[in-house]
This record gives C-alpha cells, structure tokens and sequence, in this order.
C-alpha cells in the first residue's frame, strides 16, 4: 500500500510538471528558431515582443538572437549593438557573453579590424570552455584560423585549424571537417609544404563536397599549388576544371587570371593577353575595384614581357588610378574601425562601470555589516584628504594658474551649454510636438479616416520628419564645430559634383514642395577647400532655401570665378528677409522666419559662415522682402591660397 502512495504521488507530480505552462521567453525563442521564418521576419518578431519582458536575462537571450538576425541580414552594426546590450544585461552569464563575444568578433572580422576580432573569438572561447560547449568551440577556432590566415600568420592559423579539426572528429561533424581540410591545404601550400597540402586536397576531393562551388574551389586550389611547384601544365588542367564547373557566374575573374598568370609565366603572350581580356570584360562587369586595379597590373607586366613601353605606360596609369581607389577605401575602412574600436572602449567602459556599481553595492552591504570597516575608512579618507590639503598648499602657485585657464574652460562650455540647451527647448520642441500629434490622430482615428485623409497626414509627417532630421543634423554639426574637433582635410574638389551630391540628397524634400533645382555651375569648376564641410554649408542653404520657397518656384545654384577665388552661390524666390534683419542672420540667436513662419533653429548660419572662413572664404547675403534671397560663399581655388 505505502508503495502504492509514493508512485501514485510520483505520477501527479510527473503529470503537473508537464501541465505547466512553457516559459514565455523559451517560447518565442522557439518560435524565433523556426527555418520557415525569414530572418528579417525574426527581427520583427523579436522586437515586437522585447517590450513585454521585464527580466535581464530575458531580454538578454532576445537581444543575443537580434544579434544573430541581424548578422545573416548583414547590418553588423545592428548585431553588434545588440551584442553589446546582451553583454550588460547579463554580465555573469556565460552561455548569453560567448554567443555575444561571437557575434562581436564576426562583425569586426566582417570590417577587416583582425585584431578586434581575434580579441572578441579568444573571449568567447573562454566561456565555450567554461560552458563545454564543443559546437561553439569549432566556431571560435575556425574564425581564428581565417583571423590568423588573413593576417598572413600561416602556422597560427594551422595551429587553430588543427584543434578545430579535432573537435569536427569528436562531434562527427562532415561538413566542418572537410572545411577544415580543405583550408589546411591552402595552408600548407602558403608554407612551402607541398606534400602534405596535396594529400589534403585528395581528401577533400575524396569527402565528395556538395555543389560545383566547393569543386570549383577546390580545383582553384590545386591549380595554385601546381603553380607553386612550378608544374605549370598541371595548373592550366587544374585551372580550367574549375572554369569549366556549370553555374559558374560567381567568380570569373579569378579563373581569367589564374589562366592568365599561368600562360604568362610560360611566355604564352598571345594567349595570356586573350584571357587578360576577358578577366577585364569579368571585372568591368563585377565593377569590383581590386580585381580591375590587379588586372591592369597584369596587363601591364604583359606589355612589358612584350617589350611594348607605349601599352605598358599606358596600363600602368589605369592601374595607378585603381590603386588610389584602392588605398581610399582602404584609409577609409581604417577610419571606420578606429571609431568602432572608440565605440568598443565606450561599451566596455559601461560594462567595468556595471561591475563596479555592483562591486560598491556589496561594500556598502559588508559596511553595514562590520561597522568598524566603516570608521577605517573614514580614517583613511580623512587622512588622504589632510594630505590632499597639504599637497594643495605646496603647489598653490601652480594651481592658481591652472585653475583660472580652468575656469575659463568652464565658462566656455557653460555658454556652449546654454546655446544647446536654448536650441533644444526652442527649436525641436515644437517639430516632436507636431510629429507627436500627427501619430496620436493617425493611431486614434485611423478606423475612421478616409483614404485622402490618411494621405494628408502622411504627407505632413513625412514632410515633419524630414525638417526634424534636418534640424538634428544642424545640431550635431554645430556642436561639432562648437567642440573644435572637427578634422580639416583640404582637397581639391569637384564643385559641380559636391552640389549634386547634396541635391541628391535633399530631392524627396522638394518633391514634396514641387521646388525645381537648377544648376549653373560648370563641370570643370574646382575648389581648394574641404569635401565635408563644403556640404555641409551647401546642404543647410539648399534646406533652408526649399523650406522657405512656396510651392512650384525654383532654387538655383550658380558659381562665378574672380581672381583666385571660387564663388558658389544659392538663389531661392521666397518670402526674403527685411533690411533690418540681415545682419543678426549670422548670430546664433536670430530667428529667421519662412513662408510658413516657422522659426528656424538659428545656427545653421552662423555655423555655416565659420566653416566657410575656416576655408580661407567668406558668406554673404543679399535679399530683398518679396523678391526672395540669395546666398554666395569664396572659397580659393588653389591651395596656395589658404
């Protein structure tokens, strides 16, 4: 009977476990995992329903999955945004940090920071180590692998291909060991160490891999170890597998060259030049830039093996211009990853803050505690600070200096404070008001309003939205300029082309108003001064000039050249500014009133006059009531001049 009672017990425990409802965040997290979802029907998902959960942990493992969905989606400034969040939501929880670390890594890998990368995979390896989770092992070891091979560190990259191996052997995982092989190959072919490259070649032939693009791969790789070995027959063979593989439109550039390097190395001239046009037919097609500037460069060494000097100096000039491109993008992505690392060092300096405040929230619990560690403390402060006293007084003199340029700071940044805070509380408060109501009637009365109803009140929050993200971006330049760290990079430039880059940009704004935007500014027609700040003075004109022209006039754009001053100028046909008006333009605190009589925010013209003057220019205005306005700014044609 008694055993009776405890399995009968048993059983209704069993059976109210399994009645209990399934946890909320386990649930959409099943449900986010679904392979018929799309990943940008992840994100929406997700997202959707963040609101709802109140626990960090909760809104950690959602965040670490954004992260994930954006990183198939390709914004990996999203994935590592919500890397971050999940990493300081959830500091101490080590399955959360290893997928975020991961994640991080994957999206400096993707923007070539190496170093970054190799730093997030080492940490997030720890804690697959820490968690014994061997799958996310196998990832971490193979993006250190391609970290290291990129970086031209060949033993170290075989080294992590080595454990990675040995993980795919323990997990039975086919398809990571054969990757695994077939990278080593690459691998031991970069090292000298032809042998065993090709034996693991042969493996990966004989592990069958899926798809003509793995073949492909593969018979590329064989071709360039052939090459290695000065086999160079065995490479053509090799070389023209892989191009003969159907469905074969990814890459043909890289095929066209092989075979062009391979017949040039074999004094084959005539039939290296056939395949160095059609690997240029191939990048003109693809538009990638390095595979044009390597072209020339092989066109180029072909001329000379020709010993034709005229088609070789010629080659040689297009495969300068690509190379400039080339170190452009390069200076570019090098730009792009010192701010991520400044974002990097920000988002780890949140986090030893959170640990801190965690660490200053025990203290306090242990002084509470253990009173006497509290009146040590006390002692030693008071003694640090008696101390601190004495120091002060021996270097009086120094300070005294020290703190008058002090104070000077301060005053500085407080009349900076007050200009911000003054801008605020006048100028954005109004749009996000409008902006607001035009969201509250649309959701309150949507049921009830009519097609041209809705239509109008689109119109007029897309028309808000567009003069509230102009008034931000003056915000931000100005407080820019303010903080006196803007960069100054003069070059010469193409006026023309920086006016119609900012036309481009403010086109849907005067769709909306049916303003026309004209341009008498001649195509050869340049400027010594900086791109950026150059657009940024004609981008507020031109904003300024839309907003304040009725509907259905026309805004042009004019230049003019005296001496050696370049002049560009911006003419609307609006309401025009009176007499008395005009010189408190270029203060920040006039207010220019429009068409519409919305009040401007009052610094994108006194900012545009000192980026202007920065320029070696200067920024005037003429306008008449009625008759409309018209703006003009100098800038020097030559560097000479500034």
């Amino acid at each position: 009977m008694r055993y009776i009672s405890v399995c009968w017990i048993w059983l209704c425990l069993t059976l109210a476990a399994e009645a209990q409802p399934e946890n909320q965040v386990d649930s959409l997290l099943r449900l986010a995992d679904d392979p018929r979802r799309l990943p940008e029907s992840v994100i929406l998902l997700l997202e959707h329903e963040l609101p709802r959960f109140t626990s960090s942990d909760d809104q950690a493992q959602i965040h670490i999955r954004l992260s994930s969905a954006y990183a198939q989606t390709g914004p990996v400034d999203s994935c590592s945004a919500h890397a971050w969040k999940s990493i300081r939501l959830a500091p101490d929880n080590p399955q959360v940090c290893s997928k975020a670390y991961a994640n991080l890594g994957y999206t400096a890998f993707r923007k070539t920071a190496f170093d970054r990368a190799k730093t997030s995979y080492e940490k997030a390896l720890a804690l697959y180590q820490q968690t014994r989770d061997r799958t996310g092992q196998f990832l971490c070891w193979r993006m250190l692998a391609r970290i290291a091979d990129d970086q031209s560190l060949h033993k170290a990259a075989l080294d992590s291909d080595q454990q990675a191996m040995a993980i795919a052997m323990e997990l039975q995982d086919s398809t990571g060991l054969r990757d695994v092989t077939f990278h080593m190959a690459s691998l031991f072919r970069k090292l000298g160490r032809f042998a065993e490259a090709q034996d693991y070649l042969n493996s990966s032939l004989k592990a069958s891999p899926a798809g003509s693009e793995r073949l492909m791969a593969i018979y590329r790789e064989q071709g360039m170890l052939h090459e290695a070995q000065a086999s160079l027959r065995k490479a053509i063979e090799a070389f023209r597998k892989a191009q003969d593989i159907e469905n074969n439109t990814n890459d043909e550039f890289t095929d066209y060259h092989n075979l062009l390097r391979v017949y040039a190395a074999l004094r084959a001239l005539d039939t290296a030049t056939r395949y160095a046009d059609s690997a240029e037919v191939a990048a003109r097609r693809s538009g990638h830039v390095e595979n044009l500037r390597t072209c020339f460069y092989s066109r180029y060494q072909l001329a000379e093996l020709k010993g034709d000097t005229a088609e070789a100096l010629h080659y040689h000039k297009q495969y300068m211009q690509f190379d400039d491109s080339v170190k452009r993008q390069i200076a570019d992505q090098r730009v792009e990853n010192v701010r991520d690392e400044l974002l990097l060092g920000a988002n780890e300096a949140a986090i030893r803050t959170a640990e801190w405040e965690a660490k200053w929230k025990e203290v306090n619990m242990l002084q509470e505690k253990q009173w006497k560690y509290a009146e040590y403390l006390i002692l030693g402060i008071l003694m640090l600070l008696i101390l601190a006293i004495f120091l002060l007084y021996r270097s009086g003199q120094r300070r005294k200096k020290e703190k008058g340029e002090f104070e000077e700071r301060i005053r500085e940044l407080s009349v900076i404070k007050e200009k911000l805070f003054t801008v605020l509380a006048r100028d954005l408060q109004a749009p996000l008001a409008t902006f607001n109501n035009l969201t509250r009637s649309l959701d309150r009365q949507m049921d009830t309003l009519g097609k041209e109803d809705v239509k109008a009140i689109m119109h007029h929050l897309n028309t808000s939205s567009h003069e509230l993200a102009q008034l931000l971006n003056q915000l931000l330049e100005w407080a820019f300029t303010q903080s006196g760290t803007m960069p100054f990079r003069p070059e010469l430039l193409r006026c023309q082309a920086v006016a119609r880059e900012v036309e481009e940009l403010l086109r849907p704004l005067a769709s909306e108003k049916g303003v026309t935007v004209s341009f008498l500014i001649p195509e050869g027609l340049h400027a010594y001064a900086d791109r950026t700040m150059v657009a940024i003075i004609l981008r507020t004109l031109l904003f300024n000039a839309i907003r304040f022209t009725p509907n259905g006039q026309t805004v042009t754009l004019f230049s003019g050249k005296k001496e050696n001053l370049i002049t560009l100028g911006l003419k609307d046909n609006g309401v025009g500014v009176s007499a008395h008006k005009l010189p408190g333009l270029f203060t920040w605190s006039s207010d220019p009133v429009g068409q519409s009589g919305a009040l401007g925010m009052g610094i994108g013209l006194p900012m545009c006059r000192e980026l202007v003057r920065r320029n070696g220019g200067d920024l005037y205005v003429e306008s008449k009531v009625g008759a409309g306005t018209t703006f003009y700014f100098t800038l020097p044609e030559h560097a000479e001049v500034v």
